[in-house]
């Protein structure tokens, strides 16, 4: 495991991009939240829900979740085995992604998919960015 990776981060924006066009759409509005949580075991899991102003605009957007094992097969590309998502197909697949980090900015990129809307096999690449987040533990913590 990469420990550049691990920690919780959350969405900063989500889009998808045509590899043939290069034209980019938000499907889940221009302000989506999302959580991301990688765990020193390789335990990740991911939520992504669409902005509430885009959900009220267009009705109910679909969310993504699923959670699984991953590993760093090369530097700069995890995989997860996925043993949970909202999508039963997803289950028992391997969920690319290629990434980078730049101090507490974390970037994302899905393999090359048909998605929604797409004309062509493999002709669209889902494009995140991600932010760690930090807390801060406060003194004088819950007692016994």
């Amino acid at each position: 495991m990469d420990d550049a990776l691990i920690g919780t981060w959350r969405l900063r924006s989500h889009q998808v991009e045509d590899r043939a066009t290069g034209a980019r759409i938000e499907p889940f509005g221009s302000d989506p939240s999302g959580v991301l949580i990688v765990l020193p075991d390789g335990r990740m899991s991911a939520l992504i829900t669409p902005d509430p102003s885009a959900e009220a605009a267009t009705g109910p957007a679909p969310i993504v979740s699923y959670s699984g094992q991953c590993r760093v097969p090369s530097p700069g590309r995890f995989v997860t085995t996925v043993d949970i998502a909202w999508l039963p197909a997803w289950v028992g697949t391997e969920q690319e992604r290629s990434y980078t980090v730049t101090g507490d900015r974390l970037e994302l990129s899905t393999a090359p998919a048909r998605m929604p809307g797409a004309g062509e096999p493999e002709s669209r690449v889902g494009l995140m960015v991600w932010v760690r987040e930090t807390t801060t533990v406060a003194s004088g913590g819950a007692s016994d």
